[in-house]
């Protein structure tokens, strides 16, 4: 006898996807309990803050005092903040709202808040991940795509050149987010091409650049070639389907840095952008002590501080100063410019002086212990992760949207100086293109079928061989 009750039968396709999210969710809670150790047992007993994190703070502590972006370090409320994007100081003004008169408890409000962000970066690269194994053959709802996103996830959750940003009030973590989802929408517009998915392209490129000031360049690299692109349907574009494709991108860009960009070039005396900071990176990047000795290649606080007359008002001002003072030196000194870049290059890809670099990393208030694994995990994933580009390549997915982090990585180390964390976006890439590589590997040895059953993410079904992602 029939009960009366109405049955709901699911997709089989929404059934995957919602095993997909659940495992992803799980690896990103696992990620958030490494990175919230690493705060409680590490960070949190620092005696003070250190290098940027300083900046970060003080200007987070003026916003929640009222007083918006303005020079922390500058008596007068009248003098304006631009040194650094917003997004950071931004992240952090909550812990000053709850916290106002205890510093202790608002610096360990924000670290725990950076910590959860890099959480979030854990689920953003597993979906963008998914979406790069995603093709004709293989669709998102496939064990194949699944599996690159749960490992490539999981290498985002334990890999520690990720999680030693989020210990630390930095802008490398929400960084870091922000170029994964950049990734992620960047293959969704090159798989299919409108004017919608640009612009949601462009938007996300400018939260990208509210966070870390160089990453605008992904503008260009990503969003001309996305609109200029031949994949897609071509029967579903006009004949001058790149015009406005190139205007929504732009819109999109334009909507998210404007609220920023418009009030900066009103309230400094020369025109100001995204940040104030280029000229004292600059002076501090080009001067005797950046061009030789053990500090070559690296940016020499002491430079910039030798330029005792600052402005006390504007900090535009200064950075034009320090911007004319650095071409000035460059253009003295060009014989030796092609060395110091070569330098700087090898100093942020970790290949020039490891143990100078977890000096560096130490004084930024990194562990001395977790610098040392991300130097040593940055030599594993680098080339793994190119493989798995090779794979996505040999399948005919897109792999600019990856290379192009290394472009602009290389690109801000030799305009500026060698870092490490000046890489975070390329270490994105790898740690994506890792999760390709591990999968193919996963697969061949376990033999797996391309659907393993759902009881786990790596469970595994012995039977023949799928069709390897990089070819026979």
């Amino acid at each position: 006898m029939s009960s009366g009750r109405a049955t709901t039968v699911q997709a089989p396709g929404w059934t995957t996807k919602r095993r997909f999210i659940a495992v992803l969710l799980l690896i990103a809670a696992a990620g958030a309990g490494i990175r919230v150790a690493y705060v409680l047992t590490t960070t949190r007993h620092q005696a003070q803050l250190y290098g940027d994190q300083l900046g970060y703070v003080a200007v987070a502590r003026s916003i929640a005092q009222g007083h918006g972006f303005r020079d922390p370090f500058i008596t007068s409320h009248h003098a304006p903040d631009a040194n650094h994007p917003p997004l950071t100081s931004l992240l952090a003004t909550p812990g000053w709202l709850l916290f106002p008169h205890d510093e202790s408890s608002g610096v360990l409000f924000d670290r725990l808040t950076t910590a959860l962000v890099g959480a979030g970066t854990v689920i953003a690269i597993g979906a963008a991940a998914r979406r790069a194994a995603t093709n004709v053959e293989v669709d998102p709802n496939s064990g194949i795509a699944r599996r690159v996103g749960w490992i490539a996830a999981g290498l985002a959750a334990v890999h520690p050149n990720l999680w030693i940003h989020d210990g630390v009030i930095m802008s490398e973590g929400i960084g870091a987010l922000a170029v994964a989802l950049v990734i992620w929408a960047a293959i969704r517009a090159l798989d299919r091409p409108n004017a919608w998915r640009i612009a949601v392209l462009g938007a996300i490129v400018g939260v990208s650049a509210l966070a870390r000031s160089e990453t605008i360049l992904l503008a260009p690299l990503l969003i001309i070639p996305v609109a200029f692109t031949r994949r897609g349907n071509r029967a579903d574009r006009t004949r001058f389907a790149a015009i406005p494709w190139l205007i929504a991108g732009g819109l999109g860009l334009m909507v998210v840095i404007g609220p920023w960009v418009v009030p900066n070039l009103v309230r400094f005396q020369n025109p100001v952008l995204l940040s104030t900071n280029d000229g004292d990176t600059l002076l501090g990047a080009n001067c005797d002590a950046a061009y030789h000795g053990s500090t070559k290649g690296l940016w020499i606080q002491s430079c910039v501080a030798a330029d005792a007359l600052r402005d006390p008002t504007d900090q535009s001002v200064d950075s034009a100063r320090f911007r004319s003072a650095a071409e000035h030196y460059v253009r003295h000194h060009l014989s030796e410019v092609p060395a110091v870049v070569l330098i700087r290059e090898a100093r942020t890809w970790s290949v020039w002086s490891p143990h100078q670099e977890v000096y560096l990393n130490t004084g930024e208030g990194d562990a001395h212990w977790v610098s040392w694994a991300s130097i040593v995990s940055t030599w594993i994933t680098i080339p793994v992760g190119a493989l798995g580009w090779l794979a996505l390549r040999r399948r005919d997915r897109p792999i600019w949207p990856f290379v192009a982090q290394v472009v602009l990585a290389a690109f801000t180390a030799a305009a500026f100086y060698g870092l490490a964390r000046f890489r975070i976006s390329a270490d994105v890439a790898f740690v994506i293109g890792a999760g390709v590589a591990l999968e193919v590997v996963v697969r061949r040895v376990l033999r797996l079928h391309d659907d393993p059953p759902p009881v786990l993410a790596i469970a595994t079904t012995w039977g023949p061989n799928q069709a390897p992602i990089v070819g026979t």
